[in-house]
Order: C-alpha cells, then sequence, then structure tokens
C-alpha cells in the first residue's frame, strides 16, 4: 500500500502429475462360444455355437481356415486328414475385441451308406430234380426279405435257352443234359440276388401202357380218362398270363403263354413282335427299347392271342417299376370235381402300372394244380388256396374240390 511496507510470502505445490488415464473397456465372454463337435466328417457341419457377452451391441465374426466366414462350415474332401479352426472375434466400437481360435479333429472321409441287399427268407428250389422227358419242372419262386421283389428267370439247356417262365418241360432233345434255370431277384435301389439251380440229366420217358385198343397212349393215361390220346391233336387255345404290358424304356418282363388241345395238353408257343424297335420278345421275355406302343402275337397251332405292350420314358427321379392298386382274377370257382378244368384271368389297376409280372400259385398242387398261364385242373378231394400276384399286390381264393 502506498506509504506502507509490503507483505510478500512464496507457495510451493508438489510435483505435476499426468492428467489420469480413462479406463477402456473390454469385452469378455460370459458364456464362451464353442463347436458343434470337434470330430469332423466329410459333408457333416460344424457349428460355431453362440456365447453370451458381458457388453451390449457386441458383434461376432468367424473366419475358417478353409476361408469360409460364416458360423456354419461344411467339410470337403479336400480337408479329409486335416484339423480345422476358426478364429472367432467379438468386437464393440471402443471396447477392446474378444478373439479365440477353435480347432477340431483331423477331417474323417464321409461314412460309406451300405446298399440292402435282396435276399431270400425261403430259397427258390426246384420241384423235380431228376427229370424225363415229358414231366413239369417247375422254379417254386421262394419268398424275399423286401416287398416288390422281380424276380425274371432263363432256362438253359445244353447252352440253349428254352424259355423264360417258372416251369419248363423237358422235350426229347434233352435227354443226357442236366436242366439250368437262372433265378435274378431285383428290387430298384438294391443289390440284385443271383442264383442258380440244376437238375440231374433229363431221362427217356418210360414206355407207356397200350389203350384198350392195344395202340401206343402218348398221355400215359390208358385211355380211359378221355383225354386226346392223338399226337398230332390241334391247338383250341392260346392262353397268357398277361394281356397287358407297360414297361419303362430299357426294362423287361416275362410273360407265359401255351398253347392248349381239347384234351388239355400243352404246346409250346411262338412269339412276334409288331414293332421290335419299340419291344422285342424271346421266349415270352419282352424287352422295353423305345417310346411306343407294340403288340405282341403269341402262336400256338394255328390259333393266335395278343398282348399289347406300352413303353413310357420314366424321369430319372421315379421308379421303373409301380405296384397295382388293386389286383383280381376272374375264372377261378369256388368248388370244383375232380378232374374239371378252369382257366383263370388275372387283371389289375390301373394297367398302366409298370414292369407288373403276373404269376399264379396253388398252395396244394396236388389238389388244385394252375399252371403259369392260368389253366386250373381239379385233381384230388380237399381245399387250396390259389394266389394271383401282379407286382407287389396279390389276391387269395379259396377253392373246394370234391
Amino acid at each position: 500500500r502506498p506509504g506502507a511496507t509490503d507483505w510478500v510470502a512464496t507457495y510451493w505445490t508438489a510435483s505435476v502429475a499426468s492428467a489420469p488415464t480413462v479406463p477402456v473397456p473390454v469385452v469378455l465372454a460370459v458364456v464362451a462360444p464353442s463347436l458343434s463337435s470337434v470330430s469332423a466328417v466329410v459333408g457333416v457341419p460344424v457349428e460355431v455355437v453362440a456365447g453370451s457377452w458381458n457388453l451390449d451391441g457386441v458383434e461376432v465374426s468367424y473366419l475358417w481356415s478353409g476361408g469360409s466366414t460364416g458360423s456354419v462350415y461344411v467339410p470337403s474332401e479336400a480337408d479329409e486328414g486335416r484339423a480345422l479352426w476358426v478364429r472367432v472375434t467379438a468386437s464393440r466400437p471402443g471396447a477392446t475385441d474378444w478373439v479365440a481360435t477353435y480347432w477340431t479333429a483331423s477331417v474323417a472321409s464321409a461314412p460309406t451308406v451300405p446298399v440292402p441287399v435282396v435276399l431270400p427268407v425261403v430259397a427258390p428250389s426246384l420241384s423235380v430234380l431228376a427229370p424225363i422227358v415229358g414231366t413239369p419242372i417247375e422254379l417254386l419262386i421262394g419268398t424275399w426279405n423286401t416287398d416288390g421283389v422281380s424276380v425274371d428267370l432263363s432256362w438253359s439247356v445244353a447252352g440253349t435257352n428254352p424259355g423264360s417262365g417258372t416251369e419248363y418241360t423237358a422235350v426229347e432233345g434233352d435227354i443226357g443234359k442236366p436242366i439250368t434255370v437262372s433265378v435274378e431277384a431285383t428290387k430298384e435301389g438294391y443289390t440284385p440276388w443271383i442264383g442258380r439251380y440244376s437238375t440231374a440229366r433229363v431221362a427217356k420217358a418210360p414206355e407207356s401202357p397200350p389203350t384198350s385198343d392195344g395202340s401206343p397212349d402218348p398221355d400215359g393215361n390208358g385211355g380211359t380218362n378221355g383225354l386226346d390220346n392223338t399226337p398230332s391233336a390241334p391247338v383250341t387255345k392260346v392262353k397268357v398270363s398277361q394281356t397287358t404290358v407297360t414297361l419303362a424304356v430299357g426294362k423287361r418282363v416275362s410273360v407265359a403263354a401255351a398253347g392248349y388241345t381239347a384234351a388239355g395238353a400243352s404246346q409250346k408257343a411262338t412269339w412276334k413282335s409288331s414293332n421290335t424297335k419299340v419291344a422285342s420278345v424271346s421266349a415270352g421275355r419282352i424287352t422295353a427299347k423305345a417310346v411306343g406302343s407294340a403288340v405282341i402275337t403269341v402262336k400256338a397251332g394255328t390259333k393266335t392271342t395278343k398282348i399289347k405292350v406300352r413303353v413310357v420314358r420314366v424321369p430319372s427321379n421315379a421308379k421303373a417299376t409301380t405296384t397295382p392298386k388293386k389286383v383280381s382274377a376272374t375264372g377261378i370257382k369256388k368248388t370244383m370235381k375232380v378232374g374239371a378244368v378252369a382257366w383263370a384271368s388275372a387283371k389289375y389297376t390301373p394297367t398302366t402300372a409298370r414292369g407288373v409280372k403276373v404269376t399264379f400259385k396253388s398252395s396244394r398242387p396236388a389238389v388244385l394244380s394252375i399252371d403259369r398261364t392260368g389253366r386250373i385242373v381239379a385233381k384230388a378231394p380237399g381245399t387250396a388256396v390259389v394266389t394271383v400276384k401282379a407286382g407287389g399286390k396279390s389276391k387269395k381264393y379259396t377253392v373246394k374240390v370234391s
């Protein structure tokens, strides 16, 4: 102050410190992510299972060893034998990232899917193992471990193919030769079953007893049952197991046929296709060649009958064979007298079902026989069941013989 002595003092602070650091938040896993499986297999997806975080707004990114950036990776054959890794990064603006890397075991090859196999539950068998001329030999089809099995047969005598039906009758030219039948059971998507059966060498038929007038008896019945014993008896009827066939291109089906005399003796039939470019036929086996229609003419003696064939092209994702919705038969009587004859005719719907093969079978052939074309003969008193089968559908008829 003017006119006064000043007051002077000095004050000190501590050393100046730097400004305080503001803490940076860190992204942390409350529940850490994980792999759906550490065992990697070709074709089987491996996924990063999401975790949970301590902060809101966290975004998660992925980088797999194969270059993929999604949360799921499907190992390919190129990854086989190598371990996979995935780097998982969890981030939020203004926060320190969370980063972790996960590894799998070495990638294994994809497991082989087993192909189902057609197998017999009851194996096919021959009705006769020591054949003689004139005696029918039947292949009993047996049963299978799955439904919808198609069975194709091929008979062989000394390298020739005399037929493809379920029955074959040895002729004079077969004497001294074994008869073999090859069986192929197939179903789409299954490995086929193949079997082969052989008989002993064919023997000559025994001498037939003479008729009452001393003339030979070709039927071996002594001329007493009213059958026509004339070797050259004309054919009066040609019978086939089915009159319609629908096939996919490249597929085949066997149809049975025979000519019959008035006395019931059977004679071998011949086959001819009206259009071999669409459908060919050999001893009853019809093979579909190209889309279109054809008529198969079956002839025995002077008599003929016809089979209508329709060939279609099936998409690659569709089945080549289909099962009819219904099968039935006409001509099968509920009761028959011993010695009576009837003719069964099978029907199935829809007739456009593909690859359908018709078969007939008697539960007791000694009581009631039915051949592959549907000819029924009542042989002895009793009851038998006739099974008519078309593709995977069948129907049974009970017949009483008295």
